[in-house]
């Protein structure tokens, strides 16, 4: 799946996304931020965590493990299979940062992947590695995760206002309606969301 077919088209896409979004991604204020993707089966979750992994690679600044249900700790060599096994309630939830993430060309900052039955949550660190392309480049991903599994569901953190959970939320959708109708940036909108 292609976000745009030409620079034009990237370049706007992002920019426009960057205006709308930039505030939960362009200064690092030492938090680590939510994106939460919810999947309602186990098939969609070990789909979701199989294709993140695809993109990118386990960091390796560390020696990934799980436990298992015996609680003994279990070098992490498949993660969609340790995937299916927290799908199916067998183990614990387990975290891995994925690096090396690359999409449509652009290399996304690092990005933290917590597994849990029917949630991935993807957290980041804020800062100077978030630019208009980055950002577009990871809705992208989010994009082509979502149309492989269509009732994957995107939200921010439960501790967000109301006004930027909806701000986002629609910012999310417009993004992904422009990938089927370019046109729908035209109506582009003045809300602003408060601050939290």
């Amino acid at each position: 799946m292609d976000l745009v077919t030409s620079n034009s088209e990237q370049t706007n896409i992002a920019t426009w996304l960057w205006g709308k979004l930039h505030a939960y991604f362009d200064t690092n204020d030492g938090s680590l931020p939510e994106l939460w993707l919810t999947l309602r089966t186990p098939a969609d979750l070990v789909t979701v965590v199989t294709h993140l992994h695809n993109y990118g690679r386990l960091s390796p600044h560390t020696d990934w493990v799980w436990f298992d249900a015996d609680n003994h700790e279990q070098p992490l060599t498949d993660v969609g299979a340790v995937a299916a096994l927290v799908s199916a309630g067998l183990v614990p939830p387990f975290h891995v940062l994925l690096t090396d993430l690359v999409v449509e060309m652009v290399r996304l900052p690092d990005l933290g992947m917590f597994v849990m039955s029917e949630w991935i949550v993807l957290d980041y660190r804020m800062g100077a590695e978030w630019q208009p392309e980055t950002l577009a480049a990871l809705f992208s991903l989010l994009a082509i995760l979502a149309e492989t599994v269509p009732s994957m569901t995107l939200t921010l953190e439960n501790n967000v206002s109301s006004s930027w959970q909806d701000h986002f939320v629609t910012t999310w959708q417009v993004f992904r309606s422009y990938l089927t109708k370019p046109d729908v940036l035209v109506i582009q909108s003045t809300f602003r969301p408060a601050d939290n």
